[in-house]
């Protein structure tokens, strides 16, 4: 008789756990963010690296606006964005040249 009063019991722990079970793979997936990064170097008409350009990068959908400037050797790199299409703009130099 106590064995038949306990398969209830057993029954909804082991639907519980492949309930559980059934979920992790799905909380898992959930957490992973998707973005991306731009990257690159600037150079001038002669192909020497330019640094301290300003980089100005728009999200076309969300006017969501991100910057960074080039370092000594011209490169730049904007991570992080999410998904969307971009507007790259570039500024003169920061020190002038």
């Amino acid at each position: 008789m106590a064995g038949d009063k306990m398969a209830p019991f057993r029954w909804k722990v082991v639907c519980f756990a492949i309930a559980l079970l059934a979920t992790l793979p799905i909380a898992s997936f959930s957490q992973t963010s998707v973005s991306a990064t731009i990257n690159g170097i600037v150079t001038d008409q002669s192909g020497a690296v330019v640094p301290g350009v300003k980089i100005t990068v728009t999200n076309i959908g969300t006017r969501q606006v991100f910057t960074t400037t080039t370092n000594a050797s011209g490169y730049y790199v904007v991570p992080n964005l999410p998904p969307g299409v971009y507007d790259l703009q570039r500024a003169q130099p920061v020190n002038g040249q």
